[in-house]
């Protein structure tokens, strides 16, 4: 079984409502904070210092490197994931419960709703690149590669994030 992007999207569909209902955001907002200056939970097993980033910000590094082609935008993925705020507050995941593994189908998705690439966060849709089936990557997310300023759901503003992905499946979106 397959389960779309919209837990990860569907948050943000109501963000133009609830700006407009708060008066935008007030000034009660805290700015993004640099991973390097948060406190990570010893659960989640975070060494930025270990870890790859890359020009954007995004940090990862792999735990296990997994096998066959590296997938590329627009590849048809199944992964499973699990998804952290940096003190270790689980907000989602296909591994527990009666989660199903996570469907990127090509770049907009096809259907649509099935969830394409381009429905993904940016730090998501980049930690992907060159994974490998297999293969379970770390990526630690700062806030203007994941939910920004508005948040999403359970995910504050400016939140870094912190995902957990194993790559299951690797096709072209031919």
């Amino acid at each position: 079984m397959r389960t779309s992007l919209s837990r990860l999207t569907a948050p943000l569909a109501a963000l133009p409502l609830i700006l407009l209902s708060a008066g935008c955001l007030g000034t009660d907002v805290a700015g993004p904070v640099d991973p390097q200056d948060l406190t990570f939970a010893t659960s989640l097993g975070v060494d930025l210092d270990a870890m790859t980033i890359t020009a954007s910000g995004l940090y990862w590094q792999d735990e296990l490197a997994g096998e066959g082609n590296p997938a590329e935008y627009g590849n048809v993925l199944t992964l499973d994931y699990s998804l952290w705020l940096h003190d270790g507050r689980l907000v989602e995941s296909t591994t527990s419960g009666d989660g199903v593994p996570l469907l990127v189908d090509g770049i907009a998705g096809n259907p649509p709703e099935t969830g394409g690439w381009n429905q993904l966060i940016p730090g998501m849709r980049e930690g992907l690149i060159g994974m490998r089936i297999g293969g379970r990557r770390l990526l630690v997310i700062p806030s203007h590669l994941a939910y920004g300023p508005y948040g999403a759901g359970p995910i504050p503003r400016y939140a870094t994030v912190v995902f957990r992905i194993e790559l299951l499946t690797n096709s072209s979106a031919d």
